[in-house]
């Protein structure tokens, strides 16, 4: 089952071009579901678990999430000026999130969690940058969107993985910090499997990469779509962190709860095939203008709910 996922022993790509897709598109897959599902969002599954038996407040909370949002920015930027190959810088991302992930479950205080979660964000956010870059220039011959999809679809793949692990170690009542060495390990193992996708020396490559290289340009074009991408931050990535803990307050019990964070991830994986198959029919900038409303969309309900609490609890202190 796993040679159309594995390289051949000497490190070349299958014969079959068919299998080489497939296995370009399966291994994206997995490394963004371990960058995104673990690396970027294993606290939010988790945080429910940490407030339970760590005492970890809100606030706590919300600095380990900073924290990772800060070490993504700095790895997307730093991937930028990096002197490495994609392939390394693959390996490297995938290395440090098992690292600093079980490192979670081991470390005595929030001093050195907001540093493990710091080296996860750079970790994910390489792994993002250069998955994504590598796969779809290998898929581009292709000509297969539903294949760059799956890539993508790793995103919606390692949060759902990650909810449904966590939401079965809630129902066992297992600790948190026990929650953060299984996905650690499960990261390491995931990384295993891919690891030898990612060490393949294609002729040429190489020497055309360095030949098309150019610094970034900024321009007008480059500065709004900065601005979008940012906007879209707002739209989803701080709600969906505290998803889980939000439905905990409307329903306690875990096994009702826990499941707020799979299906969020399994929606996304839906999404990621859905912007595929509607792209040809509304164009990129429509489905883009589409996204950025369903993310309002959600946003200024979860608003409305914290303002409504906020006028509850003045009412009856």
């Amino acid at each position: 089952m796993t040679t159309g996922l594995i390289a051949d022993s000497d490190g070349r790509l299958p014969r079959s071009p068919e299998r080489s897709a497939s296995s370009v598109a399966l291994a994206g897959l997995a490394a963004l579901a371990v960058a995104m599902g673990i690396g970027r969002f294993a606290l939010t599954p988790i945080l429910p678990m940490m407030q339970a038996d760590a005492g970890l407040s809100v606030a706590a909370g919300g600095w380990l999430a900073s924290a990772n949002y800060l070490g993504y920015l700095a790895g997307s930027v730093a991937a930028i000026r990096v002197r490495l190959t994609p392939e390394t810088a693959i390996r490297s991302g995938l290395l440090g999130i098992g690292i600093a992930t079980l490192g979670m479950g081991f470390a005595p205080g929030i001093a050195l969690w907001i540093a493990l979660r710091v080296l996860a964000g750079i970790a994910s956010a390489w792994v993002l940058i250069f998955v994504s870059a590598w796969c779809l220039e290998r898929l581009a011959s292709a000509r297969r969107p539903v294949l760059a999809s799956t890539v993508f679809a790793g995103v919606g793949t390692g949060i759902a993985a990650a909810g449904v692990v966590c939401l079965v170690l809630m129902r066992r009542q297992v600790a948190s910090a026990d929650a953060w060495i299984v996905l650690g390990t499960l990261s390491l193992l995931v990384t295993g499997v891919i690891w030898p996708v990612f060490g393949l020396h294609e002729a040429g490559r190489g020497a055309a990469r360095e030949r098309g290289e150019r610094p970034p340009r900024w321009d007008g074009d480059a500065v709004r779509l900065i601005l979008c991408y940012g906007a879209w931050g707002f739209g989803y990535i701080i709600p969906a962190t505290f998803l889980p803990m939000l439905a905990r307050e409307v329903v306690q019990d875990p096994a009702v709860f826990g499941w707020a964070w799979p299906i969020f991830g399994a929606a996304s994986v839906a999404a990621a095939f859905a912007a595929a198959a509607c792209s040809k029919f509304i164009g990129n900038d429509l489905g883009a203008l589409l996204g950025f409303l369903f993310r309002k969309q959600f946003v200024l309900p979860q608003r409305h709910k914290a303002e409504h609490r906020q006028h509850y609890h003045r009412q009856h202190d």
